[in-house]
């Protein structure tokens, strides 16, 4: 394979030494290495870069939501954000959704963001019942079960997740709720939501998952709880439709663009409608699909390729 890595200083981990990292080190090393382009996966370009850059921007969060990242990461995405846009030769996304978003915020034309996608792997697929009997005995005591897989941070919106699955279970849902992520700073709306919950709520925190044991852990679920207040892509509601799963979703978000129709749309500010979801759900309700995705990371590839090839057709 024809790829070297290079290791540079400083740890880029704090915004100074993001600044310092990206306009400093790294166009010294392209310099260096004779460089075509400079490809920066997320988010960052370099104001002092001798070559095209292609910058990946995945979403726009920090805009929306800046109270949802500590102070000092807030301010250094929403003063650097419109330099790293001018300066670099040609923008990519992952959904229309971001496209249309990162255009309107930074006074973009649309055709200069190329729309990249993420993809899923083949396991995601979905199981037999006496596979899922083996899995729900394996995580949740062979209990049925609910799943919500992400990062523990309001801006996933798992405070009401819990807050909505402790209503279903008020409505004589059955199931048990299993939580697959780690704590993203603070949370303290997500500790409030946990001591306000019915004793008889099951409620269970998987923390972090390995990879090869999320598939199973998706296949099994009797739904996804994936009602994010905002996502560039959203790839666990992909891998949960692919594993012919129900999935609760957030309505007027990317979510639309991208399931296969089968989602249950939701306010993701409602927790009424959450839980009026996860009961349909358990009802067995289930939503037509109304048409195919085909998101693989062999699409993605693709993609980026032409993209890369974009960029260094049109060199600033």
């Amino acid at each position: 394979m024809n790829v070297f890595q290079h290791r540079i200083f400083p740890p880029a981990r704090r915004p100074w030494l993001f600044d310092w990292w990206f306009d400093y080190s790294v166009p010294v090393r392209l310099k260096r290495i004779k460089a075509d382009i400079f490809i920066s996966p997320d988010a960052h370009a370099s104001r002092r870069c001798p070559i095209p850059q292609l910058t990946v921007i995945h979403d726009i969060n920090f805009v929306h939501f800046p109270e949802f990242m500590p102070k000092r990461y807030a301010k250094y995405w929403n003063e650097r954000t419109s330099d790293f846009v001018k300066l670099s030769t040609r923008i990519a996304t992952v959904s229309e959704f971001s496209r249309r978003d990162i255009a309107t915020t930074f006074n973009l034309p649309e055709s200069s963001i190329d729309v990249l996608c993420n993809g899923i792997d083949h396991t995601f697929s979905p199981v037999e019942e006496h596979k899922k009997e083996v899995i729900r005995d394996k995580f949740s005591q062979g209990i049925k079960y609910f799943l919500f897989v992400g990062a523990l941070h309001p801006r996933k919106n798992v405070h009401r997740v819990v807050e909505a699955f402790n209503a279903a279970a008020e409505k004589g849902v059955e199931s048990c709720l299993l939580i697959a992520g780690n704590k993203f700073w603070s949370y303290p709306e997500l500790d409030s939501a946990l001591a306000k919950i019915n004793y008889r709520t099951n409620i269970r925190f998987l923390g972090h998952v390995h990879t090869a044991d999320l598939p199973v852990l998706m296949s099994a679920a009797e739904g996804l709880i994936f009602p994010s207040l905002y996502e560039g892509f959203g790839i666990p509601l992909i891998e949960a439709e692919a594993c012919n799963v129900p999935v609760i979703a957030s309505e007027g978000t990317v979510m639309e663009e991208i399931s296969n129709g089968s989602a249950f749309f939701v306010n993701p500010l409602e927790v009424a409608e959450i839980a009026e979801a996860i009961v349909k759900i358990n009802d067995g309700q289930r939503n037509v699909v109304s048409k195919e995705h085909n998101y693989t990371w062999e699409k993605a590839a693709e993609l980026l390729w032409e993209s890369i090839q974009q960029t260094l057709q049109h060199k600033k």
